[in-house]
């Protein structure tokens, strides 16, 4: 087995990425450099000005007078379609659309691959919540490779080298930590189909936003708030179930998320936010215009499917599995829910103002 690390730079993203470099790192099971190559692409527009004066190393001259993404394309779907290869990135999903913007735009196919995301495998390691910029990983792992950021092969060597550390902070090989944090898996693939699908999704968005449909700051608040707050039923008959769910369910029928959570909680079901690290992810599927609306959540949820780990159903099969009636986020519950996240909140406090009276973790609200 081997490891392919890589990272682009793109001179521009107005209207979708443009190419101007491409950068990896090849190497053994022991990490050791097999390859290493940076192909610098004429990106044939206008370059961004924060881009070519803040960003990149080189000058626009580099760029222009090299061959333009055509002629790289042909090594770049090799390198990311080798058989045997696991393929690792820094938010790597936006990296792999990137190259499927310029696929498209010379009209080629774009390549069909599963990557690695260190962000999640290093978020889970370190037990950070929030994304890190891969500078700040290799501080963090005091990693000086004596080359600027920003040239996309040595992106792709402080990939490889911040991996490496976290393989050894944890004592495993890389298979092995992906299997520890499977968020960190995902899939590129159809990607002019992918596009037409975040197109639907977007001008969906802007339909529901101009009409009031759109799950507002208040009611995603407490949706996240109740998720930690609601007390999960041990004697339910599904106690220990883990169920995740398409955020196009929270943000286009956010009440009726609110519902459908307290409902599992009584059935002794609990809602995550991961959809690799779930038992049962509930899609939600939405149409605009004949297209179908992208949904983040979902491929993840189908590469952890094709491993075992994950069942998919609709909601109305998820509540027919688990016996739930009715799912209706009306306002009385809404509240219900909101009394539920103030009494969470409340007890929560009381608790840390005075930690000698609560010795055993707090209870949560009861569920609606």
């Amino acid at each position: 087995m081997q490891y392919l690390f890589f990272d682009i730079e793109c001179a521009s993203c107005d209207d979708g990425g443009k190419l101007c470099e491409f950068g990896y790192v090849l190497t053994d099971e022991d990490f050791e450099p097999i390859a290493r190559e940076n192909f610098v692409i004429n990106p044939r527009c206008k370059f961004d000005y924060y881009v070519i004066k803040k960003i990149l190393n080189r000058p626009k001259e580099a760029y222009f007078s090299a061959p333009d993404f055509k002629f790289f394309y042909p090594r770049i779907y090799a390198l990311l379609t080798r058989p045997g290869v696991i393929v690792v990135g820094h938010t790597t999903q936006g990296d792999a659309e990137h190259i499927g913007d310029d696929c498209l735009r010379y009209g080629l196919p774009s390549p069909d691959f599963d990557y690695i995301d260190i962000v999640d495998i290093y978020k889970g390691v370190r037990k950070e919540n929030n994304a890190a910029g891969l500078t700040k990983m290799a501080q963090a792992y005091e990693i000086d490779i004596g080359e600027k950021a920003h040239s996309a092969d040595a992106d792709a060597l402080y990939t490889m080298e911040v991996t490496k550390k976290l393989c050894e902070q944890t004592a495993l090989s890389l298979p092995a930590l992906i299997a520890e944090y499977p968020e960190s898996e995902g899939r590129i693939e159809n990607y002019a189909d992918l596009i037409k699908s975040k197109l639907a999704l977007k001008a969906l968005t802007e339909r529901a936003i101009a009409d009031g449909t759109y799950a507002g700051g208040e009611e995603k608040r407490v949706y996240s708030e109740f998720l930690r707050a609601v007390k999960v039923n041990e004697a339910g008959a599904f106690y220990g179930v883990k169920v995740s769910v398409s955020e196009n369910f929270v943000n286009f029928a956010c009440r009726k998320a609110i519902s459908l959570a307290a409902r599992l909680a009584e059935k002794g079901v609990k809602v995550v936010p991961s959809s690799a690290a779930c038992d049962i992810f509930i899609r939600y599927d939405l149409f605009y215009n004949g297209e179908k609306v992208f949904c983040r959540k979902l491929p993840i949820a189908e590469k952890a499917a094709r491993r075992g780990k994950t069942e998919i159903l609709t909601l109305d099969e998820a509540c027919g599995r688990f016996g739930i009636a009715q799912v209706d986020g009306s306002a009385t519950e809404f509240k219900a829910a909101k009394r539920v996240v103030r009494a969470y909140k409340k007890e929560k406090e009381a608790a840390q103002k005075n930690p000698e009276k609560f010795q055993k973790p707090i209870d949560t609200a009861k569920p609606l």
